[in-house]
């Protein structure tokens, strides 16, 4: 799945340009925590429209594995997007700021590393896991764990499947 992604200055360029756009379309406003990221996603013949606080870390785009979903991660969640409807399926609020999702179709889950804390979801949103950490600086995301340090120098392993310390 392709993408491309435009960057505007203003929420009024942004919804300017969005007005423009043909269906499928989807407004996607977190705007409650004033606002400095405006962006036009384009994929395929379905466009969202990004406004929310970026916290310098950049939106993360893929499909669940199904053509016709999209996650986003950005700010402080993870939305789950229905391209053929134009509608946000499920949404994930995170207790930090987003910095990176990792998709396992063979374990049916999502890592989802945020600034404080690792967690796994299912593919309909629903958490299995979650270990809240101190602020992560590192990490690291294999096939079995998540391998993360925290700022307070701690190095922590995850099993993705259980949560549980490895080592």
């Amino acid at each position: 799945m392709s993408h491309e992604i435009k960057t505007l200055e203003s929420r009024s360029e942004l919804l300017e340009q969005f007005r423009r756009v043909s269906e499928p379309k989807l407004l996607i406003d977190c705007s409650d925590s004033s606002p400095n990221q405006y962006k036009l996603i384009q994929i395929d013949s379905f466009t969202a429209g990004l406004i929310d606080h970026s916290f310098g870390v950049p939106i993360q785009i893929d499909s669940t594995g199904d053509p016709s979903t999209l996650l986003i991660g950005h700010e402080s969640q993870l939305d789950c997007i229905s391209v053929s409807t134009a509608k946000v399926l499920w949404t994930f609020k995170l207790d930090s700021v987003f910095f990176q999702f990792k998709k396992f179709k063979n374990k049916s889950c999502i890592v989802v590393i945020e600034e404080t804390g690792v967690l796994v979801l299912d593919y309909n949103g629903n958490k299995i896991w979650s270990y809240p950490t101190d602020v992560i600086t590192d990490y690291q995301i294999t096939d079995s764990a998540v391998m993360i340090k925290t700022m307070d120098e701690k190095d922590l392993e995850l099993s993705i499947t259980t949560g549980k310390l490895l080592s």
